[in-house]
Order: C-alpha cells, then structure tokens, then sequence
C-alpha cells in the first residue's frame, strides 16, 4: 500500500462534508478497524471489487485513503502501518493537506454524524453494478482469443506476364 495521496477524494467517506452511501453497521466496522485493530483503509478509487468473491483484490497501485489519514493525524493515533511507512521515509504526514476540505475530527463524530443514510444505497449499488459490467467486459475482452486473420488470396508470386509465359510452354 501506498501513501502517496495528500487530500481526500470528491467523495471520500472521510469528508464531513459529503453523504457517503455507506449503512451505519459499516462506517462503524471501518472506525473501528482503522482505530481500535490498527488496520489500514484503502482508498476506494484505487481498489477493484471482485463480484465471484466479494471480496477487495489487492493492486500494487492501492493507495492509503487520505482521508483516514487525516482524520487519524487529527486524533493522533497514525496506525502502524503509517508509523513504519513514515521511519522507512513512504510516508510524510506534513504533506497532508489537512484543512483542504473538512474531515471529522474522529470516528465517534463520523459515526454520529448521521450522513450515512440507507436510501443512499441504490447510488452505491448503481455505481457498483457499472463497475461489475466493466470488469465483466475487460475480462470476456482478455478471455477472447485475437480475431482470425484473413486469409491472402492465392496470388501468384510470378508476375503476371511471366505466369503467360511460364503456362504458355
């Protein structure tokens, strides 16, 4: 995982300022991972979704949410993964833009900040459903053998007035 990103994303559920289509029961498994397991939060641009699993595939280009790692610099917990990325020199907290947009304080205020509304999910069910058919079509692209060729004509590769000449005798 990477921690390249310095500012939230449009719609980064870290943002107080943004309605994330995300149930209660879910902001508070994502709280409590990032504070109380230590975990990582993955932002969700740089993830992919696999539906025969359901489950989040790893990529070498995912990066750590900027949002949670603001979030968790304004709390002052960085996970372990940020205080072993910041002693390796993968991870600078004065690069985060921390006042770019607002982010909750802390987890209970994101949790209690009731922007997690249930009527929301059809927008994340629209959006995961485009993702599905794009990963459905890339993989029936990648699993479809190159088109044929056509074959060339059967040309001669005599010249014409040498074939005259060549059935001539």
């Amino acid at each position: 995982m990477k921690f390249d990103l310095r500012r939230p994303c449009d719609n980064c559920p870290f943002r107080s300022d943004v309605k994330f289509p995300l149930e209660v029961e879910r902001v508070e498994e994502i709280v409590q991972a990032i504070t109380e397991k230590d975990l990582t939060f993955a932002c969700h641009k740089t993830t992919r979704f696999d539906p025969e699993t359901g489950e989040t595939v790893r990529s070498p280009k995912e990066q750590h949410c900027a949002g949670a790692l603001i979030m968790l610099e304004k709390m002052q917990r960085p996970n372990q993964m940020m205080r072993i990325s910041e002693r390796l020199g993968f991870y600078d907290r004065t690069k985060l833009e921390m006042n770019y947009v607002p982010v909750y304080e802390n987890g209970k205020d994101m949790i209690e900040s009731g922007a997690w509304d249930r009527g929301r999910m059809r927008v994340q069910t629209t959006t995961l459903q485009r993702s599905l058919e794009r990963d459905k079509a890339t993989a029936i692209k990648e699993a479809s053998p190159p088109p044929m060729r056509r074959a060339k004509s059967a040309k001669s590769r005599w010249p014409e007035p040498a074939r005259a000449i060549a059935q001539s005798k």
